[in-house]
């Protein structure tokens, strides 16, 4: 008797398992079929509804959560435009969107200076470099001041295709470059890659002072 009774409560136990586990994937399987691809969802039809915009492509990177929205888009009479770290808010405020791509132009960025990196032996801060394939042009980014126009959002970026394509037309062609230092002592160096070019970062881009 006892061991049909040790029997039976490991059946319930094992059904409860089976049960809440099955819970877990439909609970899983319905965020994944409805919910994942939400915020992708909301980007691409903000920008549908934007006069003279057509959506090419648009996807992002699949992690636990779907990450760098990226999308792909024709500007009417103008040429494409490709942004990266796109969310609902690029279409109001600005958020973090970055330009990856304009036209046949595609923007390098060396950054050089402290950036939180430090030597193991001495806990010492020292100097390093970081690379981007993309430029910020809120007003948070060092590289507004060289666009003389606001630009916060998706709907700015179309409205001033011509001329931010006119300003980065005007960007040395890697890997010559030229350089931004901002208040923090960070050194910017940058230049534009032409379609069909070799991938080149900015040649040097060490030391201290601009060029």
């Amino acid at each position: 008797m006892k061991i049909i009774y040790i029997l039976k409560q490991f059946v319930i136990m094992l059904g409860v398992i089976v049960g809440v586990f099955c819970l877990f994937l439909l609970a899983f399987w319905m965020y994944w079929r409805w919910g994942y691809y939400d915020e992708l969802n909301l980007v691409k039809a903000k920008i549908q509804k934007i006069n003279g915009v057509h959506l090419i492509a648009a996807g992002g990177n699949e992690d636990v959560k779907l990450e760098e929205i990226y999308a792909e888009i024709d500007v009417s009479n103008k040429g494409k435009l490709r942004l990266n770290n796109l969310t609902p808010d690029s279409f109001t405020k600005g958020d973090k969107m970055v330009i990856e791509q304009i036209g046949n132009l595609s923007p390098l960025v060396k950054e050089y200076g402290y950036q939180g990196v430090y030597m193991i032996a001495t806990g010492k801060q020292i100097k390093s470099p970081s690379y981007g394939t993309s430029i910020q042009l809120n007003r948070q980014s060092e590289f507004q001041p060289l666009f003389p126009f606001r630009v916060e959002t998706v709907n700015d970026v179309a409205l001033h295709y011509d001329d931010i394509y006119a300003i980065m037309s005007k960007w040395p062609r890697c890997p010559d470059y030229s350089t931004r230092i901002d208040s923090k002592g960070l050194k910017y160096c940058y230049c534009v890659s032409h379609d069909g070019d070799e991938h080149k970062w900015p040649s040097g881009c060490n030391g201290d002072g601009a060029i």
